[in-house]
């Protein structure tokens, strides 16, 4: 009975993880499938790069977090992404997917930056516990997937692995599709566990010239933990 209850316990610690993670991408792409009919923009004026992460610091073109030991740069003309326009979709992730019992509050939003409203890069970390790790990547692209089909999205997902300075990272990509089967939108997840983080980056676009050039700023990431 204690080893039902154990196993019954980290299967909810688990879901819990996968409904997390698959809310953030909810909540980027409920922004970039929103948008296309929608008008204004985010907020992408910064002058105190301090206060748009909960972890790291950004110094010119440059950002950097000791706790996993990454170093990442982006595109001079382009521009670090308000928490404030992070939050606001976070507020309409809540009215799009049922989410609201899903505990975010050990997530900590790291380096975000975009081109414009459409093309864009987020990153975030949180404590992995005592969840399983190959469990919940497994969970998080089914869990991607009935989002999408809830939602009525047209959606295409696949895996892989990308090796990015000896560090090898699971990959979920994910294409959007309108009613006519026509391509509008792409993304793609890189998650692994550093240092005792589950860390996670995600690539949001809707044209390969600006998603590749994301994919090559990250490609050029510096890690020194290994683990």
């Amino acid at each position: 009975m204690k080893g039902q209850l154990k196993d019954s316990t980290i299967f909810v610690r688990q879901k819990n993880t996968i409904m997390r993670l698959s809310r953030i991408l909810g909540i980027s792409l409920a922004v970039v499938a929103l948008t296309l009919t929608a008008c204004g923009g985010g907020e992408v004026e910064v002058k105190d790069y301090s206060k748009e992460v909960d972890a790291g610091k950004i110094t010119g073109q440059t950002y950097t977090c000791e706790e996993l030991g990454w170093t990442m740069n982006f595109p001079e003309t382009w521009t670090i992404t308000k928490k404030s326009s992070l939050e606001a979709a976070d507020k309409l992730s809540k009215a799009n997917y049922d989410t609201d019992s899903v505990n975010t509050s050990g997530i900590k939003r790291l380096f975000a930056f975009q081109k414009d409203f459409d093309n864009h890069f987020q990153s975030t970390m949180e404590p992995l516990g005592s969840n399983d790790y190959k469990t919940v990547i497994r969970g998080l692209k089914d869990q991607l997937f009935a989002n999408y089909f809830d939602q009525h999205i047209n959606a295409d997902t696949s895996t892989s692995q990308m090796n990015i300075d000896g560090l090898a990272f699971d990959c979920i990509q994910i294409k959007l599709f309108d009613r006519n089967g026509k391509q509008y939108a792409k993304q793609q997840l890189f998650t692994r566990v550093i240092g005792g983080k589950y860390f996670n980056a995600i690539i949001t676009s809707t044209n390969d010239k600006d998603h590749e050039r994301i994919l090559a700023e990250f490609k050029q990431s510096k890690f020194t933990k290994k683990d």
